[in-house]
């Protein structure tokens, strides 16, 4: 299974996958910055807006466009005829796209909270979020 996960890793090498595990999170952060100037209650902002979108919006589309990423990369090799003719399980495959897609959804969570700290701490209007 290590090999199967390695080999679907290996395939989003270079691509947007990657990409959105970066750009989905400081697109957020960048778009609250941006709200926050407009705003009265400037400390509480920020943080709400982050930690509400992000689940509302960011994870189902994400897990969306990557799921259908990963089916157009598919596609483009040969709509899976190149795989069935190998000695390769079609369940380990599957599980091994599920759980490729799961962690870079994970990764790009865990960048959205450093992102959040870290912007948290670089202005002075904004309670750090420790807990």
């Amino acid at each position: 299974m290590i090999n199967y996960l390695q080999s679907e890793n290996l395939k989003y090498k270079r691509t947007l996958s990657r990409k959105i595990i970066v750009m989905a999170p400081l697109f957020l952060i960048l778009y609250a910055m941006l709200t926050m100037t407009s705003m009265v209650v400037k400390k509480e902002y920020f943080i709400i807006t982050v930690f509400n979108w992000w689940p509302l919006i960011f994870i189902p589309l994400g897990s969306a466009l990557l799921c259908s990423l990963s089916n157009v990369k598919e596609k483009k090799a040969g709509n899976y005829r190149g795989l069935r003719s190998h000695n390769v399980k079609g369940i380990g495959l599957w599980l091994s796209k599920i759980a490729i897609i799961a962690l870079y959804t994970l990764l790009s969570s865990i960048m959205l909270i450093a992102f959040v700290f870290f912007a948290g701490v670089l202005s002075k209007g904004n309670a750090v979020p420790f807990f």
